[in-house]
Protein backbone atom coordinates (compact mmCIF):
# COMPACT_ATOMS: atom_id res chain seq x y z
CA UNK A 1 0.00 0.00 0.00
CA UNK A 2 2.98 2.72 0.87
CA UNK A 3 4.96 2.02 -2.45
CA UNK A 4 1.49 2.32 -4.55
CA UNK A 5 0.40 5.51 -2.44
CA UNK A 6 4.21 6.85 -3.21
CA UNK A 7 3.92 6.01 -6.93
CA UNK A 8 0.63 7.18 -7.51
CA UNK A 9 1.81 10.97 -5.73
CA UNK A 10 4.41 10.77 -7.78
CA UNK A 11 2.52 10.67 -10.55
CA UNK A 12 0.01 12.83 -9.56
CA UNK A 13 2.92 15.93 -8.92
CA UNK A 14 4.72 14.79 -11.91
CA UNK A 15 8.16 13.92 -9.97
CA UNK A 16 10.27 10.33 -9.85
CA UNK A 17 10.35 8.58 -6.79
CA UNK A 18 13.82 8.92 -6.83
CA UNK A 19 13.30 12.79 -5.95
CA UNK A 20 10.89 11.23 -2.73
CA UNK A 21 11.70 12.17 0.83
CA UNK A 22 10.23 9.88 3.54
CA UNK A 23 9.86 9.53 6.92
CA UNK A 24 9.08 6.14 8.71
CA UNK A 25 7.93 6.32 12.17
CA UNK A 26 8.68 3.17 13.74
CA UNK A 27 11.92 0.91 13.34
CA UNK A 28 10.26 -2.74 13.87
CA UNK A 29 9.52 -5.62 11.13
CA UNK A 30 6.75 -3.27 9.27
CA UNK A 31 8.86 -0.44 9.47
CA UNK A 32 11.78 -2.01 8.52
CA UNK A 33 10.43 -4.07 5.71
CA UNK A 34 8.54 -0.72 4.43
CA UNK A 35 12.34 0.94 3.88
CA UNK A 36 13.54 -1.95 2.55
CA UNK A 37 10.92 -2.13 -0.43
CA UNK A 38 11.27 1.87 -0.90
CA UNK A 39 15.05 1.30 -1.38
CA UNK A 40 14.47 -1.52 -3.58
CA UNK A 41 11.98 0.62 -5.70
CA UNK A 42 14.43 3.74 -6.16
CA UNK A 43 13.76 5.68 -2.74
CA UNK A 44 17.29 7.20 -1.93
CA UNK A 45 16.05 9.04 1.25
CA UNK A 46 14.34 7.52 3.70
CA UNK A 47 14.48 8.35 7.60
CA UNK A 48 13.62 5.82 9.92
CA UNK A 49 12.81 6.69 13.68
CA UNK A 50 12.54 4.46 16.85
CA UNK A 51 11.41 5.36 20.11
CA UNK A 52 14.25 7.26 21.00
CA UNK A 53 14.79 9.07 17.98
CA UNK A 54 15.74 9.37 14.29
CA UNK A 55 18.09 6.09 13.34
CA UNK A 56 21.96 7.39 12.11
CA UNK A 57 25.11 7.03 12.39
CA UNK A 58 25.70 9.18 15.54
CA UNK A 59 23.46 6.65 17.44
CA UNK A 60 25.57 4.22 19.24
CA UNK A 61 22.25 2.06 20.72
CA UNK A 62 21.57 0.09 17.56
CA UNK A 63 21.31 -3.33 17.39
CA UNK A 64 22.26 -4.70 14.03
CA UNK A 65 18.93 -4.99 12.71
CA UNK A 66 18.50 -1.70 13.35
CA UNK A 67 21.82 -0.51 11.95
CA UNK A 68 21.06 -2.12 8.53
CA UNK A 69 18.22 0.66 8.72
CA UNK A 70 21.03 3.08 8.44
CA UNK A 71 23.08 1.86 5.62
Amino acid sequence: MVLAALENAARVTDRDLTDARVVIVGAGAGGAATARLLRAFRVKRIAVTDSHGALGPGRDDLDDYKRSLVE
